[in-house]
């Protein structure tokens, strides 16, 4: 692992669960090198699929590869720390919406740079509300959702949403940086993307459609909805003769699914293809889209777009005034709405004929809603780095109050609502590493002992408590829980020897009577509770 001069400021990606993440921010980490050319660029992947998932975007690897530094997984981070950069050097953390629960480590990082700006960014142009219908809501839990110092957003359109999770003036408006003209321009005149094998097919081809895919979901997409979209969009597709079909699946689609779907028609007409969605809708006539954010990249390009879409029973879909559902997309005109194939076929053939209404529309609406400006990427940079000094200025009058004890806090908080969730494996794995970091913290050892337990490691749950309470002979909790492990097992004795344990090592005399007060509703014998009372009454 390389070893960065500790006079370099360090800001670390952290991309969890999906290169697409990436996307959104990729501009932003671009203009911050040209402008800032001494600051250095650490991704942290979620794992080495992750990383592994890099190799398969083509049309942002190179691209990526041009401004990371250093590329590790999680279990890497305490060589990071120890051989490549120091801890002070971390100014900004970086990571996307997705829950803090996907990326434990983040907290792992912040409480080891404190000073570090920690900030949460789209993984994509989503929309996920309209500031025209929606309210702005007061956030229950601020921190719930992600530990953060500010909260970016592309649109006005997205604050009645994220209000509801974070608190108003930590949100900060930038812009959608992939719109920056220098780079969609970066991706349209790449080299590989010139001289793709996608490129060279649309020239030969008389008409190009591209579809924007996203595989079956236990949410918002039923299976059987699923198979009638691609088969759809199929049928129609190649019933035009001389028609090429590009198709990007989604970051975490099944390919090989996706090809068993297609093995029916004449692979000479279809391309999967893993470019940029904006490079693909440039090469095309008409795209056709999931529902999906890719709908913006597509208008970027001024190309007409299709939503072809099946709404299941499931999701908690947007609805016009009538009941019906409908998309963000719809609602805001950014794409012409399809639920049937017979849907399809009449706006396919509408925009063959006379594309130009549609790219009218849908471009006037896109511009209205995104307000794009070519300075989304230098306002984004400006915004870090102000927001940065503003958080430096704070520290030292800041250093020595609570607020900096509630990041261990926050993890502990996030984690406990797994169990409560009944997430119990993912709530494991989740204290399993916490209490490889903290592992002097008696709750959370204790709460990974209790997920072991609760998963069915008895014997490994045993030793976790035992451990925990010899290194914190006065934590209740764990001595309860032990307590209530033996009893579990019929091993009445050890659970007494527990219990006399804590009551002679206990600090205050009310911990041995809330000891007592526990003992007492659970099944121990008559003599057994009056040699704990006989020990109370020695207090």
């Amino acid at each position: 692992m390389n070893k960065i001069p500790k006079e370099k400021p360090v800001l670390i990606l952290i991309i969890a669960t999906s290169f697409g993440e990436a996307d959104w921010i990729l501009p932003v980490l671009s203009f911050l090198k040209k402008q800032h050319a001494e600051w250095e660029i650490i991704t942290i992947f979620g794992s080495s699929e992750v990383y592994q998932n890099v190799t398969e975007q083509l049309g942002l690897a190179h691209l990526f590869h041009d401004i990371s530094s250093i590329n590790i997984v999680q279990n890497q981070i305490n060589q990071l720390f120890t051989e490549s950069i120091d801890t002070n050097q971390v100014k900004i953390i970086l990571k996307d919406y997705n829950k803090d629960e996907w990326a434990p480590f983040k907290w792992q990082i912040a409480s080891q740079c404190p000073m570090a700006l920690l900030v949460n960014f789209p993984h994509s142009t989503y929309f996920y509300s309209n500031k025209e219908t929606d309210k702005v809501q007061v956030a229950a839990d601020p921190h719930g959702w992600s530990l953060h110092d500010i909260f970016l957003l592309s649109s006005e359109n997205d604050i009645p949403h994220w209000s509801q999770h974070v608190t108003t003036n930590k949100i900060k408006i930038c812009g959608h940086p992939r719109y920056d003209v220098w780079w969609r321009d970066n991706l349209l005149n790449s080299k590989l993307f010139i001289d793709s094998k996608e490129a060279d097919a649309a020239k030969t081809a008389e008409w190009v459609f591209f579809h924007i895919s996203r595989g079956d979901h236990p949410h918002y997409l039923d299976r059987s909805d699923y198979e009638y979209l691609i088969k759809s969009i199929c049928e129609q597709v190649f019933s035009i003769p001389g028609s090429l079909l590009l198709i990007k699946p989604h970051p975490r689609q099944d390919i090989n699914d996706l090809h068993n779907l297609l093995k029916e028609y004449d692979p000479d007409r279809y391309i999967i293809s893993h470019l940029h969605l904006m490079q693909l809708a440039s090469l095309s006539h008409v795209v056709i889209s999931s529902w999906s954010s890719g709908i913006l990249d597509t208008l970027a390009v001024n190309k007409p777009v299709i939503e072809f879409w099946r709404f299941n029973d499931k999701h908690n879909w947007r609805k016009k005034t009538g009941g019906e559902k409908t998309s963000i997309y719809r609602e805001l005109g950014l794409a012409c709405p399809a639920n049937t194939e017979r849907e399809l076929k009449d706006a396919l053939l509408s925009m063959l004929s006379n594309p130009e209404p549609f790219v009218q529309k849908q471009g006037k609406a896109f511009r209205v809603h995104c307000k794009v400006k070519d300075n989304a990427s230098r306002t984004t940079v400006n915004c870090l780095l102000s927001e940065l000094e503003k958080k430096e200025r704070e520290y030292e009058k800041k250093i020595n109050t609570p607020a900096f004890k509630t990041i261990i806090e926050q993890q502990i908080i996030a984690g406990e609502r797994l169990i409560e969730q009944n997430a119990l494996e993912k709530a494991g794995q989740y204290f399993e590493v916490l209490s490889t970091w903290y592992p002097d913290n008696a709750r959370i050892v204790n709460n990974y002992g209790v997920t072991t337990y609760l998963l069915g490691n008895i014997q490994e749950a045993e030793n976790i408590f035992f451990e925990n309470l010899t290194a914190h002979p006065d934590n209740i909790d764990t001595a309860v829980n032990l307590v209530d492990l033996f009893l579990s097992r019929g091993l009445d004795e050890k659970a007494l020897q527990t219990v006399m344990n804590y009551l002679s090592s206990a600090p205050t005399k009310r911990a041995k009577q809330e000891m007592a007060q526990m003992a007492v509703t659970r099944s121990f014998t008559e003599n057994q509770l009056q040699l704990i009372k006989s020990v109370l009454t020695d207090i």
